[in-house]
């Protein structure tokens, strides 16, 4: 089934899944899933978020068990010099870590910012390649929960913003992406 650009699913409570899901992107936007319990069944769902333009973009994965590789070719995989593709880490003075390889984890909630487009140098070391706009294709289980890492990141309490805590441990910014599919 396919979830048209503009529309939106919402399910109050479980969300049963037999059959692939496509949330589409279109003329009039993105599509979104929407549910307040548990999601049920083997089937998977696929997101398809536009790209455009060359240079860096915001990303997030809303999916479990995501790799690196599901936003492209990443690092060493597309060039033996290309760092295109960044986690930022408050932890370690605050600097943004090159994640070298496609076969990294992603941590749903976390934010991640990537390299669309040929380097300026002019060899290939985009995760996609051309002018763009691209179309990223997303396949996996949502999320249901809140990502322990984005706890972490921001000391959340009870999965609202309530609670939020500044301390030396929370001081700074912080690149938090949407953990969920709406």
């Amino acid at each position: 089934a396919k979830v048209s650009s503009g529309k939106y699913v919402s399910v109050a409570g479980d969300f049963s899944n037999g059959d692939s899901l496509i949330l589409n992107y279109g003329g009039n936007g993105y599509s979104q899933l929407h549910f307040t319990g548990n999601y049920i069944g083997g089937a998977t769902v696929r997101i398809e978020q536009q790209i455009s333009g060359t240079g860096w973009h915001n990303l997030s994965n809303p999916f479990e068990n995501q790799t690196a590789s599901s936003f492209g070719l990443v690092g060493t995989d597309r060039h033996p010099n290309a760092e295109n593709l960044r986690q930022w880490n408050p932890e370690a003075a605050y600097v943004w870590e090159n994640i070298s390889s496609g076969t990294a984890a992603l941590d749903p909630g976390r934010g991640y910012i990537g390299y669309f487009g040929n380097n300026p140098l002019g060899f290939a070391s985009g995760l996609q390649l051309g002018t763009g706009p691209w179309t990223l294709s997303i396949t996996g289980k949502p999320m249901t929960t809140v990502s322990p890492i984005l706890h972490h990141y921001v000391k959340i309490a009870q999965n609202t913003w309530e609670g939020f805590v500044k301390d030396n441990e929370t001081d700074g910014w912080n690149l938090v992406g949407n953990p969920f599919t709406s």
